[in-house]
């Protein structure tokens, strides 16, 4: 893998984007123990556990910010990559076990995610930016709830 070796992480590509490096077995079942740890906080105590700062945290912000009524949104760059593409981009199985969440309701979407993501992880020898595994999950076990209309007041 190309880039400059910097306390565990390999930074790759034009964008600087950290990846880590193929874990050993196991360092990665470590970290897989303790993203099911925090996975588990953040699902049941979301105002007491936060991702901490990641590759994508920008994006995020972005994103939010879109869903307000009042303020327009962001532009798009053209082909760019969606986020769990740029977060699991080494990890092969990521796409078909995030498709199998898009149809479940909240509640079922939040306890697949706690249970499985960590396995997901482990299995693509665990070579992600775990700062943004934890902010991409955390958006995704917390979503911001949508916009509310305006009132308008009632018209004599």
């Amino acid at each position: 893998m190309k880039g400059v070796w910097m306390r565990g992480l390999v930074v790759a590509g034009a964008l600087g984007v950290p990846v880590s490096a193929a874990a050993k077995p196991e360092q990665c079942k470590a970290q897989r123990d303790e993203l099911a740890t925090w996975l588990k906080q953040a699902a049941e105590k979301p105002t007491e556990v936060k991702p901490g700062p990641s590759s994508i945290s920008k994006d995020l912000a972005e994103l939010d910010a879109s869903l307000d009524p009042k303020k327009k949104a962001p532009k798009l760059e053209k082909n760019a990559p969606n986020l769990p593409d740029r977060v699991f981009k080494k990890c092969a199985g990521m796409n078909a076990w995030m498709k199998t969440l898009s149809p479940l309701q909240l509640p079922e979407k939040r306890a697949r995610i706690v249970a499985e993501l960590p396995a997901q992880i482990e299995a693509c020898g665990c070579q992600v930016e775990m700062p943004a595994v934890k902010e991409l999950a955390y958006h995704w076990l917390n979503p911001a709830p949508p916009p509310t209309p305006p009132v308008s007041s009632p018209t004599k």
